[in-house]
């Protein structure tokens, strides 16, 4: 089953981010709010201490949503080198990369390039005290192309699209942010046990703010997103459960543009950080065509926390991969914070790879 599932390309059936650029821009809540105000004075007709608690709301949403939309692209291209680097290393333990093909670089060389796509939706409710709290859906949608250099080299590039569309009771209104996501990553197999890899994305977000009022008031603005990630990887087996561990870090820094709201307030440039030391693992076992696992990480944030929830968080989920054919792979997996306080984040995503 192991040398079957490395023979595998990596295809998503989408052609690129266009495609899951118009899926998720489709998504609920089709409504224009924003992502941070941190210089927010008031609304037009509002009080000094409402203009307080919208800014203290929208900081909120900005972290909540740049930490989720970060995991979300982050756990993508992390879980695609992760097995892309398991299939090289299991055939450099077989010899089949010395003898013959084997994991992505089985066929011909031109084989040894190939694509992928992945796409996962959130629900986010976060129920911190005053005005931090709100709620929605947050949709990642990323793919990419990359080459096996050698026998431990993987590099390539990723391309998608992000959205979120939140509910935010302290505006009585509503916010959201939606844009592309661009970047490289890199694998690099040690020996048969253990790799490295990393990954850089950029994001041009468009945000909007929308506050229900007579009349309404709408903010629009830009912001540019950066996030990074680095992990080292370990692969064993215990029996037939595959176990493949890791520690990393991920780093994800946002700015956003000043600009002005329809009611002409004038708001500054403002920054949003988030960054966590993540260790997890999956464990699996192959039942004829179909490979179920158990995937388990937990994170700590080691940013200020400005949407009332904790530090400390642990994602637990279940998930499943069949071999449809000798060319076909689907994925399937679902995750939930357990440990985050005042917060829920669940998640499903979904895969499909075609090897060629």
């Amino acid at each position: 089953m192991a040398r079957r599932i490395g023979r595998f390309r990596q295809l998503a059936f989408v052609p690129g981010m266009a495609l899951i650029g118009g899926a998720i821009g489709w998504i609920p809540g089709n409504v224009r709010a924003q992502t941070s105000f941190t210089s927010f004075t008031s609304f037009q007709g509002q009080s000094q201490s409402s203009g307080s608690s919208t800014d203290e709301a929208v900081a909120s949403t900005a972290q909540g949503a740049l930490r989720d939309q970060t995991r979300s692209t982050v756990r993508i291209i992390d879980q695609h080198l992760r097995d892309v680097g398991r299939d090289l290393a299991r055939g450099r333990r077989t010899g089949f990369l010395q003898e013959g093909p084997s994991g992505l670089a089985a066929g011909s060389d031109a084989a040894r390039i190939s694509v992928w796509a992945d796409v996962a939706g959130s629900y986010l409710k976060n129920t911190a005290a005053g005005a931090k709290a709100y709620q929605g859906w947050s949709v990642t949608g990323v793919s990419g192309v990359d080459v096996v250099l050698g026998d431990a080299w993987v590099a390539g590039l990723s391309a998608g699209y992000a959205r979120g569309d939140f509910s935010v009771p302290a505006l009585t209104g509503t916010r959201s942010n939606y844009g592309p996501v661009v970047g490289p990553y890199v694998s690099y197999v040690i020996n048969e046990k253990f790799t490295v890899d990393g990954s850089l994305t950029y994001s041009r977000q468009t945000n909007d703010l929308l506050a229900a009022g007579t009349p309404n008031n709408l903010r629009h603005f830009s912001s540019d997103r950066w996030a990074t990630s680095i992990n080292g990887n370990y692969f064993t087996d215990v029996g037939k459960v595959q176990i493949a561990s890791f520690l990393g870090y991920t780093y994800a820094f946002e700015h956003q543009h000043g600009s002005a709201d329809s009611a002409q307030a004038q708001f500054t440039s403002a920054n949003v950080r988030y960054a966590a030391f993540k260790v997890g693992g999956e464990f699996s076992y192959a039942i004829g065509n179909f490979e179920p696992y158990l995937p388990i990480t937990y994170e700590y944030q080691t940013t200020q926390v400005t949407d009332g929830t904790s530090h400390s968080d642990l994602l637990v989920g279940i998930g499943v991969r069949y071999i449809a054919g000798d060319n076909l792979k689907l994925g399937l997996l679902g995750t939930s914070e357990t440990f985050r306080r005042h917060q829920r984040d669940d998640t499903i995503a979904a895969n499909l790879r075609l090897g060629f």
